[in-house]
């Protein structure tokens, strides 16, 4: 088998599976999303930390979470970027420089607009 048919082969395959996954995963997801029902384990973990699972949230609660999310991911990439060179399997890269810390904002930015 050429590499060409066994890279067709592949792609078809995956096109068959996801086809075939998105009638099932979509009920799954919708019941998921009617249900008003909350599992013992998520109550248990809203209650640790002070959360009504049954309240909804105001639009300042969410731009709240919203930018504080993207603050502490901007800081964490960043930090990755810079110790990379420290980290486990970096194949010898070296850290980022401080002048490109642009590249982590526009790395996430794009994610939090979708």
């Amino acid at each position: 088998m050429s590499e060409l048919s066994s890279t067709l082969f592949t792609d078809l395959a995956l096109v068959v599976l996801i086809g075939l996954s998105i009638v099932p995963l979509g009920n799954y997801m919708a019941k998921v999303f009617r249900s008003e029902k909350v599992g013992w384990l998520e109550k248990r973990f809203y209650s640790s930390i002070g959360i009504d699972a049954r309240s909804s949230q105001s639009w300042k609660g969410y731009a709240a979470s919203l930018l504080s999310f993207s603050g502490i991911s901007i800081l964490f990439l960043y930090r990755i970027l810079r110790l990379q060179q420290y980290l486990p399997w970096s194949e010898g890269f070296k850290g980022m420089s401080p002048g490109h810390r642009k590249i982590v904002v526009n790395f996430l930015v794009p994610l939090v607009l979708l």
